[in-house]
């Protein structure tokens, strides 16, 4: 092989080792429906991207909540609260 083809095969293992688990295990049972159940897949893409619409609006609200509580410092006061010490 040319060196290009190894850096390019050696490129794409070191993006694999990035990529998320969820989202291969996702892609990979989308995949397993399509092969096994045809006529599933369909109904099976709608109702996973309807699920996904629908909980975007709290993932949203947590993730600024998250990071407003950071931004003022709060986080750290509700970390010592949380910590169950008593003082």
């Amino acid at each position: 092989m040319s060196d290009g083809a190894l850096d390019f095969a050696g490129r794409m293992r070191s993006r694999m080792k990035r990529f998320d688990r969820v989202v291969l295990a996702s892609v990979l049972l989308l995949i397993g429906v399509a092969v096994f159940a045809p006529g599933q897949w369909g109904d099976s893409v709608t109702f996973a991207a309807r699920a996904l619409l629908y909980i975007t609006p709290f993932i949203l609200f947590s993730v600024m909540a998250a990071g407003a509580a950071k931004a003022t410092g709060i986080d750290r006061q509700i970390a010592r609260v949380m910590s169950g010490n008593a003082t």
